[in-house]
């Protein structure tokens, strides 16, 4: 009996504390979300100052809040550890800053989030895996980048490396961006794609393996929906939902059976209703709209989360599950969100970027608690009280709730009530622990544990 009891209370506290990350970003040996409550946390390796937690040196295997600040967008796959934007349009930095990469006019490393300049009208910043050069929107549609740029990777049409935003070009028309190693892809609002920097893999997509040191059109197509880089490969998706392949190949990242580089993008036609795609350095993860998540490419460190080693050249599903809903790739460790908010990890981890509180690599998804102060939060924030609570048939709700999420034991969604609501029927289910996740009329919101006897 001891033993059940100790199984319940740790598979309850985790529940409660797993569900309040937002969004997710993995980078190169570190890893970085944004919680339920705007504030950030990061974890991994803190050797120049990393994870802006005011101190340089070390690492962390927990997440660890970044400041105080609860105003950050949204961080993703295409965004780093050291680059963020706020909701006020301010970009910031800290971290590793070699090569100007943090964009403050200087190669000195800064250990807390910074914020860039004065400009409070940054739409969207994008770093690749190595963390050495950023590249980013303004709300206006031009296009500005900074740090190293060995291959012409800023696009400015030289190669000296450059210590604060610095605008390419004229044009006022860019979409969105993905950035590689030392490469980069852009589309622009009529749908055309666009690339420059190395191309010693064929990642550009031309046909040829020479650098560009401008932006330049690929091809003639304008009906690109969306991009994605690893290190020397690169992915388009097409407004038909096609799939696109090329670049780097050889531990068959590019999912087409063999591991031979490409240096245009050939249809990837196993691949289908897609939802979301993330890269780590040498391998690509597909969701699906069914949820199922794919993967393939390089797996020495267990990345590919198939519970082993082997790398595969084409797509292989990861398990059976069909919740899963976000992801994002580092060098060769990966987070991800399911659909109940949970937060998972795999991959490498002597850095403790997996947050796992281990340094002790995964090959298989691992789930990543939220801090105490975070699963605690949404609590304090009401008195709302649930009666009766053991229940037998139904429960009451002192405040009419708007948002509704009821959860079995395990986490799986039994169900949604969207329509507002103050009681519940419960009569049908089995007897068991279950938890109930969501909002008042008034704004409040909780998570709160359900015994049906």
């Amino acid at each position: 009996m001891a033993n059940k009891y100790f199984l319940f209370l740790f598979f309850s506290a985790q529940f409660l504390t797993a569900q309040c990350w937002q969004s997710i970003s993995a980078s190169r040996y570190g890893s970085c979300v944004v919680a339920d409550n705007g504030s950030l946390w990061s974890w991994g390796n803190n050797a120049s100052g990393e994870l802006g937690i005011g101190v340089t040196g070390g690492i962390r295997n927990i997440p660890t809040q970044t400041g105080s600040d609860q105003d950050w967008k949204p961080v993703s796959e295409k965004t780093t550890i050291q680059t963020a934007l706020k909701n006020d349009g301010s970009l910031w930095s800290w971290g590793l800053n070699n090569s100007g990469q943090l964009g403050h006019g200087n190669t000195t490393n800064i250990n807390s989030p910074t914020m860039i300049g004065t400009a409070s009208d940054w739409k969207s910043v994008y770093a690749g895996k190595n963390q050495e050069f950023v590249i980013a929107i303004k709300n206006n549609g031009t296009l500005w980048s900074w740090g190293r740029n060995d291959y012409g990777g800023l696009g400015l049409g030289d190669t000296a490396l450059r210590t604060a935003p610095a605008q390419i070009g004229s044009d006022t028309n860019w979409e969105t961006i993905a950035v590689g190693g030392y490469f980069a892809l852009g589309l622009k609002t009529d749908g055309t794609l666009w690339s420059w920097g190395d191309n010693g893999s064929g990642q550009l997509g031309f046909g040829d393996f020479a650098n560009r040191v401008s932006p330049t059109q690929v091809g003639t197509a304008n009906d690109w929906d969306s991009i994605y880089c690893g290190y020397n490969h690169a992915i388009g998706v097409k407004n038909d939902g096609s799939i696109w392949v090329w670049g780097y190949n050889g531990y068959g990242q590019l999912g087409l059976g063999d591991t031979v580089n490409r240096n245009a993008p050939v249809q990837l036609t196993s691949m289908n209703g897609i939802q979301k795609i993330a890269t780590s350095i040498d391998s690509i993860y597909f969701i699906k709209t069914d949820g199922a998540l794919w993967v393939c490419g390089r797996n020495n460190y267990g990345q590919l989360g198939l519970g082993d080693y082997s790398d595969r050249n084409i797509p292989t599903q990861l398990g059976t599950e069909n919740s899963w809903q976000d992801i994002s790739g580092g060098f060769y460790h990966v987070l991800a969100l399911k659909s109940n908010g949970t937060l998972w990890s795999w991959g490498h981890n002597n850095y403790g970027q997996l947050g796992d509180g281990t340094t002790i690599i995964r090959t298989s998804p691992v789930a990543i608690n939220c801090p105490a102060i975070l699963g605690t939060q949404e609590n304090k924030l009401t008195e709302l009280r649930i009666f009766p609570n053991p229940t037998n048939s139904s429960v009451t709700f002192s405040e009419e709730i708007k948002n509704l999420e009821l959860y079995d034991f395990t986490g799986k969604k039994i169900k949604s009530y969207s329509s507002t609501i103050s009681k519940i029927d419960l009569s049908q289910l089995e007897n068991g622990i279950y938890f109930l996740k969501g909002k008042t009329t008034s704004g409040l919101i909780f998570n709160q544990k359900l015994i049906k006897n």
